[in-house]
């Protein structure tokens, strides 16, 4: 997977028209990262990211903190699993940022506690939701 600093900006194409996105979360083994914990709430809104995901590829890509192995890491709440690292999420904030993330962003927090900027947490805690059609029109 790709490396980009927290919080820089990427040009997209959305429907063949430029987005500026906020990278969150493309982390990599030569890159320090901060840690920390997060709240439940934003955990359970995370997942319903991760459960509707943007940009599927064909491939997956596995969590470099974990080892050398190359399997799709499998993600579990409330008895419902996902395999991670084939897709990003986009989360789109009140004030208008939209955030791109790895989909494996939810194996990084719970598995190896990675915290997020505070601005991505307070924007996925309180984005329209990515099945929300608000959501989708806006992206």
């Amino acid at each position: 997977m790709a490396y980009f600093p927290e919080l820089s900006a990427f040009q997209y194409q959305i429907k063949g028209q430029p987005v500026e996105i906020t990278m969150i979360g493309w982390l990599d083994l030569e890159h320090p990262h901060n840690t920390g914990p997060v709240s439940e709430q934003f955990l359970e809104r995370l997942w319903l990211y991760c459960r509707n995901p943007v940009r599927q590829s064909k491939g997956f890509h596995s969590c470099d903190f974990c080892g050398p192995e190359w399997v799709m890491q499998e993600a579990e709440r409330n008895g419902e699993k996902l395999g991670l690292g084939s897709a990003e999420i986009l989360v789109r904030s009140n004030s208008g940022i939209t955030y791109a993330a790895p989909d494996l962003i939810y194996h990084y927090i719970v598995e190896h506690q990675y915290q997020p900027p505070q601005e991505f947490i307070e924007a996925v805690k309180t984005a329209p939701l990515p099945f929300d059609p608000t959501q989708r029109t806006a992206l």
